[in-house]
């Protein structure tokens, strides 16, 4: 009896190692694809624009890249035929339309968020334009319109990031350890833009997209388990790059105090970010504890 009980151990943990090296070799697959195949994309995109002004073969290949997270992912689920179904392309509206809501709503707030932060904390680096607020309210409900409709930009990052690759990276390493890892990969992803940027606006660039990558990474994931579908995760990273920068529009900015603070700022920024994925890091983790024990 005890040596059966023995076997079925080794059987086990056979099978584990044999998981695990199959998400190794995924992960892997799909990192082998998109990361180089992107970096090389967004090269030859930087390398054709001048003067800032990118000509029309730059922002096809640009465009490109920002579908290679879900080109891999494709690839990866036709190779290893795990179903299509794997990316989570269904967008589940019946049952889970209250998620929807929150992504819309609470993913424009949060993307409006940090702003107020850098006015408490800095309060002589920036202020809204006196007078400007109805037209800012107007532009800020157009642009949830705008970015909701428009999200197919980030429908292209999120089936590879959401759909594919944080999925395995959970499985293998657990939730905290595949948020972070996903986020630094993310954060990595971008770095060819970065090093467009002189030294210092591109590390502290890089530092802080990976950290928002990895906190906000949490609630991306709540939003697409609860939905088991990318698009609330993609609507909520639509706006993310979107409303900041209609915000932006109606700042009046001293550009002196900005550059003097402006590592203190970026940081400061991300501060949201933070608050609401710690929140969603624990409710994720909640959540797995209560699956495991109903398993």
């Amino acid at each position: 009896m005890r040596h059966s009980e023995e076997n079925i151990d080794i059987v086990e943990s056979n099978i584990m190692t044999e998981d695990k090296k199959t998400l190794f070799k995924r992960i892997g697959l799909f990192l082998l694809i998109c990361l180089p195949i992107t970096w090389i994309l967004m090269a030859v995109s930087y390398k054709l624009t001048s003067d800032g002004e990118p000509s029309n073969i730059a922002t096809v290949l640009l465009n490109l890249s920002m579908f290679m997270p879900a080109i891999a992912g494709v690839i990866c689920v036709l190779k290893n035929k795990e179903g299509i179904g794997t990316l989570k392309l269904l967008p589940g509206l019946y049952k889970t339309g209250w998620v929807y809501l929150i992504a819309i709503f609470g993913g424009a707030a949060l993307s409006l968020m940090a702003e107020p932060f850098v006015m408490l904390f800095f309060p002589e680096v920036e202020k809204v334009a006196g007078g400007a607020m109805p037209e800012l309210l107007f532009n800020i409900l157009l642009y949830i319109v705008i970015g909701v409709i428009g999200s197919i930009g980030t429908l292209g990052e999120e089936i590879g990031w959401m759909g594919y690759l944080y999925p395995k990276m959970e499985k293998l390493c657990g939730i905290i350890p595949a948020l972070i890892a996903t986020g630094l990969i993310r954060g990595l992803w971008h770095v060819v833009m970065f090093m467009q940027m002189d030294l210092k606006a591109g590390v502290v660039g890089f530092v802080c997209l990976s950290l928002s990558n990895i906190f906000l990474g949490s609630t991306l994931v709540l939003l697409t388990k609860l939905t088991n579908s990318v698009y609330p995760a993609t609507i909520v990273h639509a706006l993310t790059n979107t409303l900041p920068s209609v915000l932006m529009g109606y700042l009046v900015i001293n550009e002196a105090m900005y550059e003097k603070n402006y590592v203190a700022i970026q940081f400061v920024s991300l501060i949201p970010a933070v608050i609401v994925g710690a929140i969603c890091a624990v409710i994720l983790v909640k959540l797995s504890k209560k699956n495991n024990l109903e398993e």
